[in-house]
């Protein structure tokens, strides 16, 4: 059961993902410099923050 949890919430993850990714412009700043330099990333950089709640869920509750 706990394992299905976990699942949900990565599904979930991903597909509110998903719909931030149709807004998202096609790179975005991920670091800012003090010179005011900035790092771009492409769009598809934001599903890597999917497993963020994956790994809080299964470290916190999923044991």
């Amino acid at each position: 059961m706990k394992n299905r949890k976990g699942i949900l919430v990565l599904v979930i993850s991903l597909a509110v993902l998903g719909l931030l990714y149709l807004v998202l412009p096609d790179r975005f700043a991920v670091l800012f410099w003090l010179t005011g330099d900035f790092v771009y990333a492409p769009r598809e950089f934001v599903f890597i923050f999917a497993i963020i709640p994956y790994v809080v869920y299964r470290t916190w509750w999923g044991q």
